[in-house]
């Protein structure tokens, strides 16, 4: 069952358990990863609406049962309690727990899964962070290894490679900050978003020295790598 099957706070019917369990909703995009807000948004003010109303009848049963206590208060031998009453007082009681209980359930539902989506990513990011590096690696590896080539301009100075291999590595360097950046700002907007449904299941970061956050200077604006080590090597 979608959002949008699912009664709102101005639907013409009552919320059921059923409508809990079966309400599935739709992915949100990758820089915001979990559920659609406003779907999650108006599911909750769905629940929030019919909790209301279970409240307020079991308030009205209760001011009942006490009117019929006071009813019978000066007889000596009163008669038991209203057995219609009862069930009703329970039945309500029993409605209203399952419905916490499904939402407590849901709610850590959620958090369990914006949580693997977020390591899925930080997984995928660490892959990629990995072959970019390497790549620039292998790539300085060859002009360092490669003897200088004619070239038609002229011969390709010891000067010339040293500034290539140099380029290499800082890019390789600025490229694993920003990676680290990115993945930590997108961590933390995770535990943001998600850690608010289950707040004591979110962990506490470790405290990070200025040794382990590394060089936060940026190099400059990258160039066209792939193409300047294909010319070298076909120079």
């Amino acid at each position: 069952m979608s959002t949008d099957q699912v009664p709102g706070p101005d639907a013409g019917r009552r919320l059921a358990p059923g409508d809990v369990h079966n309400v599935r909703f739709h992915r949100a995009t990758m820089v915001h990863p979990g559920y659609v807000d406003d779907e999650v948004d108006r599911f909750l003010a769905g629940v929030a609406q019919e909790m209301a109303a279970l409240h307020a009848e079991k308030a009205e049963l209760r001011d009942q049962v006490h009117a019929l206590q006071a009813q019978v208060s000066g007889v000596l031998t009163p008669p038991p309690p209203s057995e219609q009453a009862v069930r009703l007082l329970a039945s309500a009681q029993q409605t209203a727990d399952n419905y916490v209980a499904e939402a407590e359930e849901f709610s850590r539902q959620m958090t369990h899964d914006a949580r693997a989506q977020a390591e899925e990513q930080l997984r995928r990011a660490r892959e990629n962070a990995g072959a970019i590096i390497q790549a620039a690696q292998e790539a300085a590896t060859r002009l360092v290894g490669s003897p200088p080539a004619q070239s038609p301009a002229g011969e390709r100075t010891t000067h010339e490679l040293e500034e290539q291999v140099a380029y290499l590595k800082a890019f390789a360097r600025a490229t694993r900050t920003q990676l680290r950046s990115y993945l930590e700002a997108l961590l933390s907007d995770v535990e943001t978003e998600w850690g608010k449904a289950d707040p004591a299941g979110v962990p506490q970061p470790p405290l990070r020295t200025s040794a382990q956050r590394g060089d936060g200077n940026l190099a400059p604006a990258p160039r066209n790598v792939a193409a300047e080590v294909s010319a070298t090597d076909g120079s």
